[in-house]
């Protein structure tokens, strides 16, 4: 039997077939000849199959938070029980359980607080108050996968590290450029935390908050926020779509 791949999404079909089984395209020989003939409706119809694929996705990730919030209100887990790298979002432990209650409040400020304290705890540097270019590379995975599908999860992907990746690695890993597209910059002002926009309209990528904590231009410890930010982004190469691009 011949088979012919989806012009959309790739999946092999019969070439009698009508419709792709995978997307539902017009796969038959006329279809596939006008999309041929017509490159911008190619274009059209794979961004749309990819739109539709990322919100399954994100469904799926929220939905495993949910189920997870739920087994925690019946049977609470072991407070002493350790974190484990290995973690996936599954596997959401009660500690996390205030976070989610703000974001599911969309309450955006207390959930970056609890974000950058849940993180220096982590590290064990409450009393440093930040943390250095080694420190940032030897946080633990799972403790940063956890956060940011939270916040990717129950912002609907507006928020969390992996939005700011995209746009950090779109921006050519240049701090002013990321800061005008999240808005923590306003011109040629950079913005004090107070004057950031805590609702849902927020820029993309708006929180959290890693790299600064006073002002956008002012930086962590030893660490300017440029630095600061580009060891936090650089846990998430996966996001670079341009590997000569480099921190």
């Amino acid at each position: 039997m011949v088979m012919l791949p989806c012009p959309i999404c790739g999946t092999d079909c019969p070439a009698d077939w009508l419709t792709c089984p995978s997307c539902g395209w017009d796969v038959t020989p006329e279809s596939r000849l006008a999309i041929a003939q017509q490159p911008s409706h190619l274009h059209w119809g794979r961004s749309l199959w990819q739109q539709v694929q990322r919100e399954l996705a994100l469904n799926q990730r929220f939905e495993a938070i949910e189920q997870r919030l739920a087994q925690l209100e019946q049977s609470p887990s072991n407070p002493d029980e350790p974190l484990e790298e290995s973690r996936t979002i599954s596997e959401l432990d009660h500690p996390y359980v205030p976070l989610a209650f703000h974001l599911a409040q969309q309450d955006w400020r207390e959930a970056d607080d609890w974000t950058w304290q849940r993180i220096l705890e982590v590290a064990e540097m409450d009393e440093q108050g930040w943390l250095d270019g080694d420190e940032i590379a030897a946080f633990p995975q799972g403790e940063l996968q956890t956060l940011d599908e939270l916040w990717y999860a129950y912002s609907e992907g507006h928020f969390g590290w992996s939005a700011q990746a995209e746009i950090w690695w779109a921006s050519g890993a240049d701090y002013a450029q990321f800061c005008d597209r999240v808005h923590w910059r306003s011109g040629r002002t950079w913005l004090y935390y107070d004057d950031l926009s805590f609702h849902r309209q927020a820029p993309r990528g708006h929180f959290p908050v890693l790299p600064w904590r006073k002002r956008a231009c002012y930086g962590l410890g030893g660490l300017t926020a440029a630095e600061t930010l580009s060891h936090w982004m650089a846990r998430f190469p996966d996001l670079n779509p341009d590997p000569m691009i480099h921190d």
